[in-house]
């Protein structure tokens, strides 16, 4: 929680919330966003001479049709690409979204560990050197920083702010917006904060009612890796296949360690995606609201008849706290406070969430229940 929120519970259950938050006037907003984009525009002619491939964009879910450009670096291969999987191992890329962490940055480290090389790090031009001289030209996408604005983004929000503070949605977008334009039929993304892989997962069918916690009960081991013998490039790859063979799905994700423990290794349905997930560029509809827009769009497909998959079980990922590690979004949630992100979901989705109070801090609640009972199809079989 931000240093100037405070929250106050009174004697009758009554809650009251200073938040702290200050908004910004148009002519602030205007003038900011003006510094913002010459200041990201100053980074072009290096990316240019270092060697990288203008690649335009089409930005084709607004009024009128949308052109910018994103760079890419001269050895990059887009998934489509002939042999592409025979090469890496997987039929898909793998693109993480960063901001602020190069050097400190850790799903790189996570994937060299497993000989995953096909991923890189996607990054406004302004952070284009940190990065560049952290991690090489080979790794690093720079994206188009104008999906943070409101022509291509609903923020969901009346609260008046410059671009570079409208938190990951355009960041997303940016990135679904770049795998469609280069033909891709799908993607994975992973936060830069995932450390660890792991399985926390119950043997046999779940818990028993009254049953006593035994930990021999329970599959667990918070860091994979593969001297143990575990091959997560084969896992990723399985997920692709049973990905391509469903028909209306939405994303498909990993849990968190730790978070869910009490099942079977199993598919959950109909709930939330986010951090770590592989989506179809030909249904994925774009990420909504400044805040909570993982939950947001989450929800927005489940509305349109496609489901969330979890994979409980195996792998499970271990992350850093976004507040911890500094950087992604802390700028966000620093200026905006909690209330705030709540706020975005309730206006977003007011029939499936509202703002609450959780050990002293302001949260939100999601209800997921309509859409749990919906089931994946497979996908149509040819006559023959």
């Amino acid at each position: 929680m931000r240093k100037f929120e405070h929250i106050e519970f009174t004697d009758n259950g009554m809650v009251h919330y200073d938040s702290g938050l200050n908004q910004f006037t148009q002519e602030e907003a205007d003038r900011l966003n003006e510094e913002y984009y010459s200041h990201e525009n100053s980074f072009i002619p290096q990316i240019i001479k270092d060697g990288y491939i203008e690649f335009p964009i089409l930005y084709d879910n607004g009024p009128e049709p949308i052109w910018s450009n994103c760079y890419l670096p001269p050895t990059f291969e887009p998934s489509c690409t002939p042999g592409f999987e025979d090469k890496h191992g997987l039929r898909y890329n793998i693109y993480i979204p960063s901001y602020k962490r190069a050097g400190i940055a850790l799903t790189n480290k996570m994937l060299d560990r497993f000989g995953i090389d096909n991923y890189y790090f996607c990054v406004d031009p302004s952070q284009y050197p940190l990065y560049k001289e952290k991690y090489g030209i080979d790794k690093v996408i720079v994206r188009d920083p104008s999906f943070k604005s409101e022509s291509k983004l609903d923020l969901t929000n009346s609260v008046i702010s410059p671009d570079y503070l409208h938190g990951a949605s355009g960041v997303f977008n940016a990135l679904l917006y770049i795998s469609k334009s280069l033909g891709e039929k799908a993607y994975f993304t992973m936060d830069d904060d995932i450390s660890s892989l792991g399985i926390k997962a119950r043997k046999g069918k779940g818990v028993e009612p009254g049953e006593i916690y035994d930990k021999d009960n329970y599959y667990r081991c918070s860091t994979l890796t593969p001297e143990i013998g575990y091959d997560f490039k084969s896992n990723l790859n399985d997920m692709m296949i049973l990905f391509d063979k469903m028909r209306n799905k939405s994303f498909m994700s990993c849990e968190k360690y730790g978070l869910v423990f009490a099942l079977p290794v199993s598919i959950k349905l109909g709930t939330r995606s986010y951090s770590f997930y592989l989506t179809d560029n030909a249904i994925q509809r774009d990420h909504l609201g400044q805040q909570n827009n993982d939950i947001i769009t989450s929800l927005e497909m489940s509305k349109y008849g496609y489901v969330n998959a979890i994979i409980e079980g195996i792998p499970q990922y271990n992350s850093v706290d976004t507040q911890i590690l500094a950087g992604g979004a802390s700028d966000v949630y620093a200026k905006f406070g909690t209330l705030d992100k709540a706020k975005v979901l309730v206006q977003a989705q007011p029939n499936y969430s509202k703002v609450a109070v959780v050990y002293s801090r302001v949260h939100h609640f999601v209800d997921f229940n309509q859409y749990n009972k919906q089931r994946l199809l497979g996908a149509v079989k040819t006559s023959k």
